[in-house]
């Protein structure tokens, strides 16, 4: 029964502007998307339409209206009972055809159903989203900071006394480049009575965002995601969000978001010592400044190759082979955005005059003019090929991981082969499983360093880094085994 007083709340509710017209219902958090069930109709279930001969015709209300809804709420419980459903779409509704038909009649049941639901406030639409605070899997791992010190006889033996100090570490704060606002890491402890068996000290990380965003949405995407993803490659595991609290105009409190990604019951899997290779005090936290303020540059990279991490069985190889290999031709364009054509246009359109006219004079005719118009459509881009960004990419991360890619050269070629091969259906090229496992796998690595070095952390750190993780490690293995004509010994 706790569990449905938990997900399935009482109240009554209405839309945003309406307060005048409410209905009672329930609030279900039971599902991914939060959903409201009301008895009785918040939005007349029929339009009404004038006839040729001067009467009304009663048809259903559009099952997609053009406008979604903001619904406001008060909980018959709790001690901030306002809830506010953003940008929620309405089911088909349930009436009775000879009942009331109009806005507001408790007529049948209508469902509204979105995706964010902040508890604790009323917003309306288009108001600002003011601070934030959020916490997310292996965040207490990351921040890496225990508060704890022992005290021991430097002769310990059985019986000696020993002496644990717990102080609560200092907040942490930087500024977010280019823009408003910053970011701060602090802690909250709670500590249990000691018993007959000892005592605990519960120690949590707390991620503040203390900046404006104009939605939800822009909250997510703008802040949360980058230091998701920075933290999922450091970690090299999926970072997903567990709590997210927002500050609003009108509210002194922070108030609890519901949405399908702010789960507290992701999936945790311990992290073996050596399994990681940068928590939070390998770095500082303008490196997270940095990520927030120059991520949105390279997305959606980071987000594709943070979801890619500690993937669950069941996806195919080609699957994994392809987006990163997708992945590694869109960051060095977005890297090399300001200088990617090697030409200006009116060298270009030069060099597309003088093929045209040579074409036309060995081939007369036409033929030669179709020749010529196909040359000079084929010459409109300079630009490099596939291949050039991969080993441009390989020579980005070099000094942070010189051996992620083996002998260069044959990994660019070996990865166009896999790639071409699958995106145009080409006849195979005899690339084994073994040697798209190794391809796949280098490109997570590769893609990782990349994306730490844009943020600007210090090439030499992830280099140590990496030497110290297990997982690197065993990539290196494998992949001299199974791809020895990439990554050869020695």
């Amino acid at each position: 029964m706790a569990d449905r007083d938990e997900k399935h709340l009482l109240g009554r509710f209405w839309l945003a502007g309406q307060p005048e017209v409410t209905l009672p219902g329930w609030l279900d958090l039971s599902g991914p998307n939060p959903k409201i069930t009301l008895a009785g109709q918040l939005t007349a279930p029929v339009e009404w339409r004038a006839t040729a001969d001067g009467g009304v015709q009663g048809l259903p209300a559009s099952e997609f209206p053009d406008t979604r809804f903001t619904v406001h709420g008060r909980l018959s419980t709790g001690t901030r009972p306002n809830v506010t459903l953003l940008d929620a779409d309405t089911y088909p509704q349930n009436f009775q055809v000879f009942g009331d038909l109009g806005a507001g009649s408790e007529n049948g049941t209508q469902v509204f159903e979105g995706y964010w639901l902040v508890r604790g406030a009323h917003l309306n639409p288009g108001e600002s989203i003011l601070k934030a605070v959020v916490r997310f899997t292996y965040i207490d791992e990351w921040a890496a900071h225990t508060g704890l010190t022992k005290y021991q006889d430097a002769k310990f033996e059985d019986g000696s006394p020993v002496e644990l100090s717990y102080r609560e570490p200092e907040p942490k704060e930087a500024s977010i480049p280019g823009r408003p606002g910053s970011i701060r890491l602090t802690h909250k402890r709670e500590i249990t009575s000691p018993t007959v068996t000892g005592m605990e000290i519960q120690h949590k990380a707390w991620l503040w965002i203390d900046a404006q965003a104009s939605t939800l949405d822009a909250l997510y995407n703008d802040f949360v995601a980058p230091v998701l993803n920075l933290a999922s490659v450091m970690m090299d595991r999926s970072c997903k969000v567990t709590s997210l609290q927002v500050l609003v105009s009108g509210s002194e409190y922070y108030n609890r978001v519901h949405h399908p990604i702010v789960r507290d019951d992701h999936p945790v899997k311990p992290i073996k010592p050596g399994y990681s290779y940068l928590r939070l005090p390998d770095i500082s936290l303008d490196n997270v400044a940095n990520a927030i303020a120059s991520f949105s540059n390279i997305d959606p990279v980071p987000t594709i190759l943070a979801s890619s991490l500690g993937l669950d069985s069941g996806r195919f190889l080609e699957t994994d082979l392809m987006e990163l290999a997708a992945c590694a031709e869109g960051i060095d364009r977005r890297m090399h955005k300001d200088d990617e054509t090697i030409f200006n246009q009116d060298t270009i359109s030069e060099i597309q005059r003088i093929a045209a006219n040579a074409v036309r004079c060995e081939i007369p005719g036409p033929l030669g003019d179709h020749a010529a118009d196909q040359l000079v459509d084929k010459l409109r881009y300079f630009e490099p090929t596939y291949k050039e960004r991969l080993l441009r990419l390989v020579e980005y991360i070099h000094e942070s991981a010189p051996a992620a890619a083996g002998v260069a050269t044959e990994w660019a070629k070996s990865l166009v082969d896999a790639r071409n091969n699958s995106a145009h259906l080409l006849p195979t090229s005899g690339t084994t499983w073994e040697t798209k496992i190794a391809l796949r796998d280098s490109l997570k690595w590769i893609l990782g360093v990349a994306i730490l070095r844009y943020a600007g952390i210090d090439a030499g750190l992830i280099k140590r880094g990496l030497e110290r993780h297990q997982g690197y490690a065993f990539f290196i293995r494998k992949a001299r085994h199974h791809a020895s004509n990439i990554y050869r010994n020695g």
